[in-house]
């Protein structure tokens, strides 16, 4: 197997649905929420159905095209609808307003948006690329990262890298942050490394600030040895500490001066007072019904896929039973795939099937250090706020699929160099199902 034609072959596949999504995915257009109802039992009418907070993020872009500078976050603003995301860190919208520049886009236009929608396209492809290294670096063998990469054809990835936001910068970055870092615990630290992570680490907090979840993963990187005889440079680690820090703090001292903090979290909570409360439903349906069926089953199904505003389901057009049995079936395989994947990284090569050598248990822990922090994070997150949705796990997407690809490959036996096209294949057919539901879904929601 030639070692970079899986992660093309699944590039191409990717590049295609996602092409594909941001075409049968309105943009800026009203619609009605058929899932989601009002105090009388109606459908909620809103005014752009499309991907969720798109509308809001083309406006961040637009402002900065327009040379207003970066927006100002106000709550009480009676127009706070178009500009909810003005607390964003810059760094996506200073490269989406460069995008729509060179191409004379105006982002307030949905037959512009639709091609500024590609620029996450390409993005999700460096996603793709980090995705295949990271499992390739973990383990030494090009047949995970083939696997890890073929993870990315979920039809949620897909979905997430075809519209406008800047999460898709954000896995991106954050997926080579944690892929780096495994190579500096298997290959041991360079200077060059260690100003990667930085760097990109930097980048991440510039981005959104969900790239916090970085910081501990950066600092047990550089507290965890590298592998007996590997290089340890001390200026690498150093500078994959320092530099992020020093990248972000413009943008957090301007955040203190604003918003009296360095996160804008005071301004965003006093934004968003009237958002589903957490305390709201637990007072009313208990905690065990709010963290097991609203939470993890919601937060479950968009992992696999829930487009829109959480309103256009894969399965929508089944039974409910026969939706859940289908959601569920999917979670056990990729869960259990994890689990497998996890087992062969911590046991010795001989006991892998393959050739003796030290168990991967460095990249384990770095990749159990990223998703745990992200998990907590997202935790946290749903204790105030109601947000069931698997997008704010997905810049954890690193760790989720280097461990299934790593279990998808245990699985193939044998044949494990083509566990990557069994996986690939699978989701590309399941995100080619979805696209099907998307394009009737959304017609149903903006008809007549």
């Amino acid at each position: 197997m030639r070692t970079w034609f899986p992660l093309l072959a699944v590039a191409a596949a990717f590049v295609a649905l996602c092409l594909a999504f941001a075409e049968a995915t309105p943009y800026r257009k009203p619609g009605v929420l058929l899932n989601q109802r009002d105090a009388n039992r109606q459908p909620i009418a809103v005014p752009d159905v499309g991907a969720p907070d798109e509308r809001q993020h083309a406006n961040y872009v637009a402002t900065l095209l327009r040379g207003e500078g970066f927006p100002v976050l106000k709550p009480g603003d009676p127009n706070l609808y178009e500009t909810y995301q003005a607390h964003q860190p810059p760094l996506y919208y200073i490269v989406a307003a460069g995008w729509c520049r060179a191409l004379g886009l105006d982002p307030t236009l949905p037959a512009d948006g639709v091609r500024l929608r590609w620029l996450n396209t390409l993005i999700g492809f460096a996603t793709l690329a980090a995705l295949f290294c990271g499992g390739l670096w973990a383990t030494g063998r090009p047949e995970v990262g083939a696997a890890a990469a073929a993870f990315g054809l979920m039809p949620m990835s897909i979905a997430l890298n075809s519209a406008v936001s800047n999460d898709p910068l954000l896995f991106a970055l954050m997926t080579w942050v944690a892929a780096l870092t495994l190579k500096g615990v298997q290959q041991g630290w360079t200077t060059a490394l260690g100003l990667g992570v930085g760097v990109l680490t930097g980048l991440a907090l510039v981005t959104k600030t969900t790239a916090l979840a970085l910081l501990p993963l950066v600092v047990v990187a550089v507290v965890l040895r590298p592998a007996k005889g590997k290089r340890l440079d001390v200026r690498g680690m150093a500078a994959a500490l320092a530099l992020p820090l020093l990248i972000a703090a413009p943008w957090w001292w301007r955040n203190v001066g604003l918003y009296g903090d360095p996160f804008a979290l005071k301004a965003f909570n006093a934004a968003f007072v009237g958002s589903p409360q957490a305390s709201t439903f637990i007072d009313g349906l208990g905690a065990n019904v709010y963290w097991g069926n609203m939470v993890a089953w919601w937060t479950g199904r968009s992992l696999v896929g829930v487009f829109g505003y959480m309103d256009v389901f894969l399965f929508d057009s089944l039974r409910r039973d026969q939706a859940a049995a289908l959601y569920s079936a999917l979670l056990v395989v990729l869960g259990a795939l994890a689990v497998v994947g996890l087992v062969n990284w911590c046991l010795p090569g001989d006991a892998r099937g393959e050739a003796k050598g030290e168990p991967a248990w460095r990249p384990a822990l770095l990749s159990a250090v990223l998703l745990g922090v992200v998990l907590l994070l997202f935790v946290r997150f749903n204790a105030q706020y109601f947000q069931g949705q698997a997008r704010y796990l997905y810049p954890a997407v690193g760790p989720m699929a280097w461990l299934v690809g790593a279990g998808a490959c245990r699985a193939a036996g044998r044949a494990r160099e083509w566990a990557w096209l069994g996986l690939g294949a699978g989701l590309a057919l399941l995100s080619w199902y979805a696209l099907g539901v998307v394009q009737a879904g959304f017609a149903a929601r903006t008809g007549p």
